[in-house]
């Protein structure tokens, strides 16, 4: 009869371990869902930062393009103020020698 009840009690504490063994593995894998939902949440808010920067990074290019194209015209457009100055001057020197001749014949 003893021999009955160290093996039911052995069996019992083997039990119990088993319970405790089998709790353990429950958090752990309680844990490893927690983790995967988390890490899940943090893969959608880099994607999300990611294609945010792709936007920005997109509009910056097409700002900077603009940009060259505006100072592509005001390149030319200060080439063609030079040019209408310098015609202005020759303009104004041509007028003057009209002025001289006019004096000069008494027109």
């Amino acid at each position: 009869m003893e021999k009955i009840t160290r093996e039911l009690e052995a069996a019992e504490l083997s039990k119990q371990n088993l319970r405790k063994t089998l709790d353990q593995i429950h958090d752990c894998s309680s844990s490893v869902l927690l983790l995967s939902l988390q890490w899940k949440d943090l893969e959608n808010h880099f994607e999300t930062t990611r294609r945010f920067l792709l936007e920005r990074a997109q509009e910056l290019e097409s700002k900077e393009e603009e940009s060259g194209a505006f100072r592509e015209k005001e390149k030319r457009f200060g080439e063609r103020v030079k040019e209408f100055e310098l015609k202005d001057m020759i303009i104004g020197e041509r007028l003057k020698k009209y002025d001289l001749k006019e004096k000069r014949f008494g027109v």
